[in-house]
């Protein structure tokens, strides 16, 4: 198997294993209704890949916006631009560059 499938292969399992992670962690604490920032404190990561499935958006190889946070939970509102499209999400996980996945995305 070449580098380019392992390297995407652990991509997808890290991103399954944040959205199980991010799940615990939502069922521990609730959700927190969280201030609606402005359009310019919106958080935004644009990846060069990605997958959609139903209200889940899984980004590959991504960048963040200055002020996006790079590793852990991203609290409130982002946008995830992907291939297919940019997609609004209410929360998710960064892990950049390798992965974001947003949750409640639209």
């Amino acid at each position: 198997m070449n580098r380019m499938r392992m390297g995407r292969r652990s991509a997808r399992a890290m991103a399954v294993g944040a959205v199980a992670a991010l799940g615990l962690a939502a069922t521990a604490t609730g959700t927190a209704a969280a201030a609606q920032p402005t359009q310019q404190q919106v958080p935004t990561y644009t990846c060069g890949g990605g997958l959609t499935a139903g209200y889940l958006v899984t980004g590959f190889d991504c960048t963040a916006s200055a002020g996006a946070p790079r590793i852990g939970l991203v609290d409130g509102p982002f946008v995830i631009t992907i291939p297919a499209g940019s997609f609004t999400c209410k929360s998710g996980v960064a892990a950049v560059p390798v992965t974001v996945i947003g949750l409640g995305c639209e």
